[in-house]
């Protein structure tokens, strides 16, 4: 029998997320888990309530966070919250993180403060050695004074602390979900339905083999997706991948083509192009005590180099690898993208060809649109990320 997992809801108690977080509750006991919420089951309360709450998140196997408006209470000389720190534990301790954001917040985030925070990231490293803030809600107001005040206006509403909450979830968790919560009852039947597929997916992958099959066999709707997960978990031995090509072979058979869509979700979505199925998949690896990312393996029409030097700035890998973000990059001449990812110590560079000629601009105008393309398969590309980032490495020659 499947175990029950111990969730974790975190969230700042503002009035607009109240019920929603004991709705959230009450989908979750409904569908055979256990929510964990302070305000309903965290007694007995130590002392200091704070550590409370870290010892419930060390205690869950997943950790759903909503971010809305507000930052809620601000500590440590208003520089976090405790929101923050839980999903800080969470993080540390390698709990499956499901995050979720005020569609309105993450749209207002998506077009204005994204590259802003970015930039204020940027230069922050370049003028200390290439270290990073303790906190970073300085580098957000920096980035904040900077917008055009029509942009400040839009935005006003909503807690600086918030804009560089999402900064660091989006840095560090594969992808952000919208919250919607004048649409909670589609919300509450998408979160069921996220956490039975991703419950099949792991979430301590290798004690938990038997339950992850269990939770497939399930859902004869994952038929595809469960033989995908057992051709993957077939290429691992005590933990470490022997054949690599094999396993980046069997990810790029989900990786098909795509339309790019604008306006996506609305009445007015229209195609304004697409990209073709994955063409090659490389994976690179930081050497220990190197400054360098070495090849792992490779599949498909690639001639990759075997070393990057992370200092190399034409490099995408060594570019994703420093700066921690997925990316985007695009070349003219071969009409290619590459989506790169990080993960842990590895680089994933995903190579996708555009249909119809595209040009640099178009590229960097529609980036999002491009990305969101890519990254529609993304219980498959989770399952894959949460994979390589448990497994051990070790050099072999495939088998």
């Amino acid at each position: 029998m499947a175990k029950k997992a111990k969730i974790f809801i975190s969230s700042a108690y503002e009035d607009d997320l109240k019920s929603l977080r004991t709705n959230v509750g009450r989908v979750l006991r409904e569908a055979g888990h256990e929510p964990l919420l302070f305000e309903e089951n965290f007694a007995p309360w130590d002392e200091d309530k704070l550590q409370t709450c870290v010892d419930m998140v060390m205690q869950s196997d997943i950790f759903i966070l909503l971010i809305k408006k507000q930052s809620g209470s601000l500590i440590h000389d208003e520089q976090t919250t405790p929101t923050y720190i839980e999903y800080f534990t969470a993080l540390n301790s390698k709990k499956y993180i499901i995050p979720f954001v005020d569609k309105a917040v993450k749209n207002l985030y998506d077009d204005f403060l994204h590259q802003m925070i970015d930039n204020e990231y940027t230069q922050y490293r370049e003028g200390h050695g290439g270290t990073e803030p303790d906190y970073n809600i300085a580098l957000v107001r920096q980035a904040i004074e900077k917008l055009p005040q029509p942009y400040k206006e839009k935005i006003n509403s909503i807690h600086p602390f918030v804009w560089g909450f999402i900064y660091e979830v989006r840095r560090s968790t594969p992808w952000l979900y919208d919250l919607d919560i004048a649409e909670s009852d589609i919300f509450y039947d998408n979160l069921k339905s996220y956490l039975s597929s991703n419950l099949a997916i792991g979430i301590q992958y290798v004690p938990m083999v038997k339950d992850i099959m269990a939770n497939a066999d399930a859902a004869s709707e994952f038929t595809t997706y469960k033989k995908f997960t057992n051709e993957l978990l077939a290429t691992i031995v005590d933990g470490t991948i022997t054949n690599w090509s094999y396993f980046l072979h069997k990810v790029s058979e989900q990786l098909t083509e795509g339309n790019i869509l604008i306006r996506e979700g609305t009445k007015l979505e229209k195609i304004i192009g697409k990209h073709n199925s994955c063409e090659a998949i490389t994976v690179y690896r930081k050497e220990n005590d190197k400054n360098l990312m070495s090849l792992v393996d490779y599949w498909g029409n690639t001639s990759p180099k075997l070393f990057y030097d992370l200092s190399d700035n034409s490099s995408y890998v060594a570019e994703t690898y420093s700066n921690d973000v997925e990316s985007l990059y695009f070349r003219e001449d071969k009409q290619m993208l590459y989506f790169t990812l990080k993960v842990h110590e590895f680089v994933l560079c995903f190579h996708f060809k555009l249909s119809g000629y595209w040009i640099d601009k178009k590229v960097s105008v529609y980036e999002k649109e491009i990305k969101s393309a890519i990254m529609k398969p993304s219980l498959y590309l989770e399952f894959v990320i949460n994979l390589i980032g448990g497994i051990r490495y070790e050099k072999f020659e495939n088998v």
